[in-house]
This record gives structure tokens, sequence and C-alpha cells, in this order.
């Protein structure tokens, strides 16, 4: 499609919503310079979805083979669904024909992207899971950032016994509550028990899954939670912490710059603690940002250097220093720029040795996302071992089709 002027319009599809303004921000401005200046003679036009919104959108786009030209993706199982139908790009020969670019990348960013050898995706953003706390509330009753398990429950425990909602959660979305399961897993097993899961060498009968539900009830029998979180939306959940009603909340990183935006230095983080010591190395982390090319994209060298301008060291250097975000290539940001909770984060993340990736995102929708279900009914009173043991026939059944 073109536009008054002759210039070729390209989509350029992502999600965002109004709680990620300056991330919309971030990118908007590097559109705008890209616009202005390519060689290409072509305009990206962005298209902003809320996120359930968007896989609805996107799924139904490559249905009728209709990718979009540039797009947002998730990773590992996500984009894999998309590779496998033929609906995106490999970028690897242009990566490679311009290792200055490639190699600014962090070593092993790309994996979760690559498939057979090709890479099909070009990360912008990390992400990891943290528990925001409330300073003023933990001063207010001389707490501070536990470091074991037992530290944590006592938190907990002295919140409660005052009269305050320990922790805010929103769990209408089963990917919530998963994502607490899955910390609670690798605090019970550490990557072990994850990387074992993932390769096949275990199922979900094995006994740290049904424990790491277990504690989930623990939390719930000491009224970690508010009332009714399950039914709760995402959104509710965080404000729930924002307004100073929770002195605790688990989100991704992604929200650092909302909930800064509104709290101030008041907001501190610091890691889940692994239910064993030793595990509390052993954190979720996925790609946030990460984009990809339509099979369909008329001017391939086009998306590529945009591609490029959104990984440049002005586009990056801005998403680090308005949005908070971690990026995937070292970034020489500005730190007075930065709120005190991500240059907290960054420190932090200095500390985990191993990584998790949503479970939804590396075995799929079908598996993953009944994991998720299986977290909430767990979370709802369901006896952990029966749900991990559906789990498990579940899973055969799925591999056997």
């Amino acid at each position: 499609m073109k536009k008054d002027g002759g210039k070729e319009q390209m989509v350029f599809m992502a999600t965002g919503t109004s709680n990620e303004q300056a991330a919309i921000d971030a990118v908007e401005a590097t559109i705008k310079e890209f616009n202005e200046s390519n060689e290409f003679n072509v305009e990206i036009v962005p298209e902003w979805y809320e996120t359930e919104q968007y896989k609805t959108k996107l799924a139904t786009l490559m249905t009728q083979d209709q990718a979009p030209d540039v797009f947002f993706t998730y990773e590992a199982s996500y984009i894999k669904n998309f590779v496998d139908a033929g609906k995106i790009l490999p970028i690897t020969e242009e990566l490679d024909a311009d290792p200055e670019w490639k190699n600014k990348f962090y070593d092993g960013i790309f994996t979760p992207l690559t498939f057979d050898g090709e890479i099909y995706g070009m990360p912008i953003t990390q992400d990891s899971c943290m528990i925001y706390y409330n300073k003023a509330t933990f001063e207010k009753y001389n707490l501070t950032p536990p470091e074991t398990w037992d530290d944590f429950i006592k938190i907990v425990k002295t919140l409660k016994d005052a009269g305050e909602l320990p922790m805010s959660m929103g769990s209408q979305d089963a990917w919530v509550m998963g994502n607490l399961m899955l910390q609670l897993i690798g605090g019970v097993g550490g990557h072990e028990v994850y990387d074992d899961l993932i390769a096949g060498k275990i199922d979900w009968t094995d006994p740290r899954f049904a424990e790491a539900g277990e504690l989930v009830k623990v939390l719930n029998d000491l009224g970690t939670f508010q009332d009714g979180y399950l039914g709760i939306s995402y959104d509710e959940g965080r404000d729930t912490f924002t307004n100073g009603t929770a002195a605790m909340t688990q989100q991704g990183t992604w929200e650092t710059a909302n909930i800064s935006g509104i709290m101030g230095d008041n907001v501190g983080v610091f890691l889940m603690p692994g239910y064993n010591k030793e595990y509390t190395d052993t954190q979720i982390s996925v790609l946030g940002k990460s984009y990809a090319i339509g099979n369909h994209c008329k001017n391939k060298e086009a998306a590529v250097a945009f591609l490029k301008a959104l990984s440049s060291e002005t586009s990056m250097k801005r998403y680090v220093e308005t949005v908070g975000a971690i990026p995937t290539m070292p970034v020489d940001a500005d730190e007075s720029k930065l709120s005190q909770a991500a240059l907290d984060i960054m420190e932090l993340l200095g500390n985990v040795k191993y990584t998790m990736c949503a479970i939804d995102r590396v075995l799929g929708p079908n598996v993953g996302g009944e994991f998720n279900n299986v977290s909430v009914a767990i979370a709802g009173g369901a006896d952990p071992k029966e749900k991990f043991d559906w789990l498990a026939d579940y899973q055969k059944q799925e591999a056997e089709q």
C-alpha cells in the first residue's frame, strides 16, 4: 500500500496498552526516525493491540496467510508454530553478513528464536519475575527483603497479623498463577527439575512438582493474597499494590516503569527466595520484546534495516532509560535517568545463574496452557499430586497425537 507522497507502507504490529505508554513512545520515536531517514522509500505504520487481542488478531492473520510485515512475537513454541507453517522469514543471512550487529547481543540470546540453524526473530528486551514491595510498609514493621523462604513466610505472617494485605495477585488470567507456580518449582528443585522436564527425562509425576503445589496451599492458608484473587484481573492485582493496599506483588519487569512512575522510590524489589536456599539463583526469565518479519513482506531489506534501527545503540539506550527495560545487549545507559527499582533489578539479576522460560512458551499453548490451569486449580484447593498426575497423562496423550 502506498501513501500520498509515494512511500510504500509497511505494517508493524505489536502489543501495547496505556500501561505501556513509555515503551510505545520509545518504539514510535525509533519509527519516526526511520521513516524520516530510510533509503528504501518506505513508511513503517504501527498498530498496537492489547495482549490477548493481539494473539487473536495475529493468529487470524496467519491462518489467512496475511502475516504483517514486521510483528511482535514470543519465543520458543509460540514462534516455532509460525516457523513450521512457513509464515516467517529467517534473518540468519543478514545477521551473519553484519557481524558487528550480531555480536552486539549477549551470548545465547538468539537460542529460543533459532530453529534448524536459522534465526527467525530479533530480541530487544528480556523480562524476569520479581517481588515488588512497598518500602514504607516494610519500614513500618521493621521488615527487610528476605534471604530465605522462612524469612519470606515470617514477613507474610507479620503483615497479616498487623492487618495488612501481604501480597496482591490478580490471577483471572491463568498464566499469572502459572508464573508463581513455576517460580516455586524452581525454588524446590532448581534448574535441574526444570531442565529435566523440558528434556523429557522426568514428567509431572515427579514429587517436586506436587511439593511446589503444596507451597501455594501454605500461602493460601496464611491469607497471603486478597480474597477472590483467582477471579481478579491482572491489572487490578497490580493496582492493588501500587495504590498501597498490598505490601508486595509478583510482577514481570515489564511493569517496572509503570510501577515506579506511580510509587517513585517507595518501591523496592527482591528475588523470590527458593524453598531450598541454594535455588534462589534459579528464576523465571523470558524474552520481552522480539520482532519477526512476515513471509509476505515485499521489502525484506527495508524490514531488516528497521530491525537494525530497533536494536541500534540510540534506540536501545532510549528504551532502557525511558522504560527501565532489561536489554539484550550491553547498553551504556545514563543511570541518572533510571528509577531506583530499575537499577536494583539489574543488580539483582547478576545473582541469577539459571533461568526458566514460562512453561506455556516452551511446551506450547496446550500443555503449557494446562499447566497454568492446573496451577489455578491447585490455588483453588485441588490436590497438587492429583492435578500434576493428571497433567502428566495429558502431556502423554498430546505427544501421541
